[in-house]
């Protein structure tokens, strides 16, 4: 049995490492140059940040093959699960051995039950006996729309809260403040996060603040400077005092960063068409919901 999967994040990954192991042929697609969606992790000036989820919800029988997790006990605090040395790895592990495209954008997925291709900016990809979409929900929508209408309509109800993202990194000298994630109490941010106290990341001094769902809902049609600026305000609220001149600054806007309303199901699938969906939004905004999705769709398909 042949499947195409569309989005290499951790859904489509889980779904699809579970369908190789039961000896399915299983290819992927994604619209990234690399690992990442909202594990993403960005390299700039010699320095990493992770600026998508800052932390890993996922249960323990969820990781007996990982070996790329550690604990961060942030200030003695209760002990939070991250990927080693960026959150990107965690994908970059998962989709080791299996056939990954990267760098082409789904456009729809066309054929027909038994023969299904999916157009994609770089030409078609397929034939698959079976299609199985793992992409936020209002991507997936489109994509359905010809092949699966039924779960279109479906994932259409899911629905997601944006964020803003900051990320500054000080000259290497500078004076930083002795927390390691603080979550404020008032202001545009929600969450500050010291990257280089993670496990794994190096000593050199950066931050990643997240800005608030109310805030970024306000700003989201900003530009990115313009966003930028009213972060770094924030944030030297935060901090207690002029901010140090950056090195590195940028902002980054998340769309569909959070589910706000998921499906309530652990997955879609329509049997007769072959075509099925996963992804956090049909259960909730942790990756254990996506890795629990990503599972529940692979035993679906394996009937």
């Amino acid at each position: 049995m042949k499947t195409l999967i569309v989005g290499a994040g951790l859904a489509g990954l889980v779904c699809a490492r579970e369908l190789q192991a039961a000896g399915d042929e299983v290819s992927l697609i994604d619209k990234g140059r690399g690992y990442g969606g909202r594990l993403s992790s960005r390299r700039r000036e010699g320095l990493s940040f992770d600026h998508g989820a800052p932390e890993l919800h996922l249960r323990p029988e969820d990781l007996a093959e990982t070996d790329v997790l550690a604990e961060w006990r942030p200030e003695g605090g209760p002990a939070r699960l991250v990927a080693t040395p960026r959150q990107n790895e965690l994908l970059k592990h998962l989709g080791a051995g299996l056939a990954v495209e990267h760098g082409a954008r789904a456009l729809a997925v066309a054929g027909r039950p038994g023969e299904w291709w999916v157009r994609t900016d770089q030409g078609e990809r397929g034939p698959a006996e079976r299609v199985v979409v793992a992409v936020p929900a209002p991507q997936a929508v489109p994509l359905l729309a010809q092949a699966a209408p039924q779960l279109s309509e479906r994932v259409a109800q899911a629905s997601y809260a944006p964020c803003w993202t900051l990320l500054y990194a000080p000259a290497a000298d500078a004076e930083v403040p002795a927390w390691e994630r603080h979550e404020p109490d008032s202001g545009p941010l929600s969450l500050v996060i010291a990257e280089q106290s993670k496990p794994g990341r190096g000593p050199e001094p950066r931050y990643v603040a997240h800005a608030t769902t109310e805030w970024a809902r306000a700003h989201l049609e900003d530009s990115a400077d313009e966003v930028q600026a009213a972060l770094l305000a924030a944030l030297a609220e935060v901090w207690g005092g002029a901010l140090p001149e950056p090195r590195y600054a940028a902002a980054h806007r998340w769309r569909y960063a959070r589910v706000a309303q998921p499906l309530g199901e652990p997955c879609l699938y329509v049997p007769e068409r072959g075509v099925g969906v996963c992804g956090d939004y049909c259960l909730g905004p942790d990756a254990g919901h996506a890795w629990a999705s990503g599972l529940a769709l692979a035993e679906r398909l394996r009937g």
